[in-house]
């Protein structure tokens, strides 16, 4: 293993590797069904989706990530790392339970003050109608890492990050009482 010191610095070693093996793998179902993603294809995904986040300038700003459990969630997390962009992990708002999990939402939002939230098409569709009342939410870009083309990953470029920086920020749930940063 070379001097790794961060997440990506790991990420893209692996990537390099000829061995190849699985990078994250997924259980569908729980048990026996599962989607693998290899450390190269996870790597090469994530630096799309990182280009396209350098393209919209938002190196060394914070941003959302609202997926639900699988692959598409890791491409953006390392997609953030890969990008210069503190990543900020929360539960995607649901359209049923609106009333809790936008103001849930808000208050990171206005917490951390991101610039941008990455998340799934079909959230993207859903949540959009409920953007123009929740300040913040607002503001942001609204993204998916389908908008990011194929071919911007020629114009990623590896941010300059060392051991000691914030890899992501967590904040709690919000069950009991506001979320709060940990």
């Amino acid at each position: 293993m070379k001097n790794t010191q961060t997440l990506i610095d790991l990420l893209l070693e692996r990537a390099e590797s000829p061995q190849q093996s699985v990078g994250y793998r997924f259980l569908l179902n729980g048990e026996d069904k599962y989607e693998d993603c290899s450390y190269a294809e996870l790597a090469h995904r994530a630096k799309v989706l990182a280009a396209e986040l350098q393209k919209r300038k938002l190196e060394g700003e914070r941003a959302l990530l609202l997926f639900p459990p699988g692959i598409e969630y890791i491409v953006a997390f390392f997609g953030c790392l890969l990008a210069g962009v503190t990543p900020v992990p929360a539960y995607p708002p649901d359209i049923r339970r609106a009333s809790k999990t936008i103001p849930r939402l808000k208050v990171i939002a206005d917490d951390c003050q991101p610039k941008a939230a990455l998340t799934s098409h079909a959230i993207l569709k859903k949540v959009r109608p409920l953007l123009f009342v929740t300040g913040q939410l607002f503001k942001m870009k609204w993204l998916s890492p389908q908008m990011a083309p194929e071919k911007g990953v020629k114009n990623w470029r590896k941010p300059h990050l060392s051991g000691s920086d914030v890899a992501f920020l967590q904040y709690t749930s919000g069950s009991t009482s506001k979320p709060k940063g940990v």
